[in-house]
């Protein structure tokens, strides 16, 4: 009985949420960049309603990874009426409430997510307190919530009249809906579609139609131009959505409740499809589109046994999520399972920075502390000496600024970006870009330069050279040292050590000869010309 009453206190909690169906949203794909879905639902927690964030999908290999991954990015005390996704941000609208004497409004809130900058982490700004935004009129029925590059839309209905609203840095303006359009009558399905670069309304009156309507002017007075499109629904085509409609991978889904589960219909053009049908669906349930995968998440909580609370406190019920999702272009089901939970670091990413360590153990073995008792002393001609440690640092610092300014030229990245906290930790987007350039610069420059003129222009400037020391046996067996300029090869070898592997390199500056990993191999140095001292008269 204590774990019944645990389960209808959470399901009382999602009243507002229509019954059936949880608050949901998706964003589309926008131009280069990704999709964020989100949900809210019970949670075991406290508060026990959870503000759930499904990450973008990588788009490596044949699938998107990331399968059935779940964060939680907040909790609440209650649930919203609805939700929508606007870039990196959920905004929920909650019910109606009194503001003031005799002023009623519904509260708007938003969390906004953002990469913690190692791995594929998200962190939000939930942790103190949600982001204020301005209040939706409180009179009506909130028909429809949808995303919008700039913020969201709302559909409000009050009896025979309908409000249009569009968030923006002004706040929430009206502009006009379309004049053929009216309200239809016992729908409770939304009647607002996040659309890309645009908000779709649904007509589902006796000649179904969707309007498209895309936002012009600017924010403080916006208007709307609205195209209308018939939709294959009713009439022997497809069945009345009984939930939320989605567009993802370029066509309409919405679900209908069947029994034992619900069935997934697309529209396809001037066709309504079957698209695929989920058993087992509970009540209440999440649907939204993952439009980066191409993929229809199903998410539903389910009783997971008796949770434990504090001592004194009684025991409630367990909550568990399954997630099915479905693709969007065939229908078949990819995943069904209980939620993933994404850590800091994907197994791709672990797998690969397994294999760097092990490369990374093998060439410390190799080439920092493999013995050097075997490898012939250095030997120089009369009138070359090694270079000092300050005046070679003092070279690679201004190679490295050639190499910065010359990369971030090449890449079109301002320099600026090298300054971002994180880059070393996850070197992505334009400062992976630029640290990349910055890599092969040094390298080209360092090896077509050495090899040209045997120094780059910071040796130029500090008055140090690259040579390959050799001693050399002549015809009467007398041995010699002398300093030749490098193979190519030598200076590419050398480079790609310097500058490909830094640690590694850096260990040989400590031995006796202060030669890097990267002259050893190579069998070159650097070396500063010195005068001869002067030959004593006889």
């Amino acid at each position: 009985m204590r774990i019944l009453f645990g389960v209808i206190a959470f399901l009382a909690l999602l009243l507002p949420a229509r019954g059936q169906v949880l608050p949901a949203a998706g964003t589309v794909v926008p131009r280069g960049g990704e999709t964020h879905a989100w949900f809210v639902g019970p949670d075991d927690g406290d508060p026990p309603v959870a503000v759930f964030h499904i990450p973008p999908r990588s788009r490596s290999g044949p699938l998107a990874s990331g399968e059935g991954v779940l964060a939680i990015a907040g909790r609440l005390k209650s649930s919203p009426e609805m939700i929508a996704a606007s870039g990196t941000r959920v905004i929920l609208v909650f019910p109606t409430s009194s503001a003031a004497p005799g002023v009623r409004e519904r509260r708007v809130l938003s969390i906004t997510a953002s990469r913690s900058g190692l791995g594929d982490g998200w962190v939000y700004d939930s942790q103190g307190r949600l982001d204020a935004l301005p209040a939706l009129p409180g009179a009506g029925r909130l028909a429809g919530l949808a995303g919008t590059e700039r913020g969201a839309a709302a559909l409000i209905l009050d009896g025979e009249t309908a409000r249009f609203l569009l968030l923006t840095r002004d706040g929430w303006q009206e502009p006009s809906l379309p004049s053929e359009w009216s309200p239809p009558e016992g729908s409770a399905a939304p009647l607002l579609v996040t659309l890309p670069g645009a908000v779709g309304l649904l007509d589902l009156g006796p000649s179904p139609a969707l309007w498209t309507g895309t936002v012009l002017g600017d924010e403080s007075s916006p208007t709307m131009e609205w195209e209308r499109r018939a939709l294959p629904i009713g009439a022997g085509a497809g069945p009345r959505p009984g939930g939320p409609v989605v567009w993802t991978a370029g066509r309409l889904t919405y679900p209908v409740r069947e029994r034992g589960g619900i069935t997934l219909w697309q529209l396809d053009g001037g066709r309504a499809l079957r698209l695929s049908r989920v058993d087992g669906v509970g009540e209440p349930y999440a649907l939204t589109g993952i439009d980066q995968a191409g993929r229809i998440a199903v998410i539903w909580p389910q009783e997971g046994g008796e949770r434990k609370g504090e001592p004194g406190e009684p025991r409630r019920a367990s909550i568990r999520y399954r997630v099915v999702e479905v693709s969007a272009s065939t229908g078949r089901v990819l995943y069904d399972g209980g939620p993933v939970g994404k850590g800091p670091v994907s197994v791709e990413e672990l797998r690969v920075l397994a294999i760097g360590l092990l490369m990374v153990m093998v060439l410390i073995l190799v080439l920092v502390l493999r013995p050097d008792s075997g490898r012939p002393p250095l030997a120089l001609p009369q009138g070359l000496a090694l270079a000092e440690g300050s005046r070679r640092w003092t070279a690679t610092l201004i190679d490295v600024l050639v190499a910065a300014i010359a990369g971030s030229k090449i890449a079109g990245v301002p320099l600026a970006t090298l300054l971002e906290s994180g880059l070393l930790i996850e070197p992505t987007g334009e400062g992976g870009l630029l640290l990349l350039w910055m890599l092969g610069v040094a390298v080209a420059h360092g090896a077509l330069a050495e090899w040209l003129f045997g120094r780059t222009l910071g040796k130029w400037l500090t008055a140090c050279r690259v040579v390959r020391a050799r001693v050399v046996r002549g015809a009467d067996g007398t041995l010699t040292a002398r300093a030749e300029r490098p193979a190519l090869w030598r200076c590419v070898l050398r480079n790609v050590v310097k500058w490909g592997l830094p640690p590694v390199a850096a260990a040989g500056l400590n031995a006796g000869d202060r030669r890097h990993r990267g002259d050893v191999l190579s069998g070159t140095a650097v070396v500063i010309d010195v005068e001869r001292p002067a030959e004593s008269p006889r």
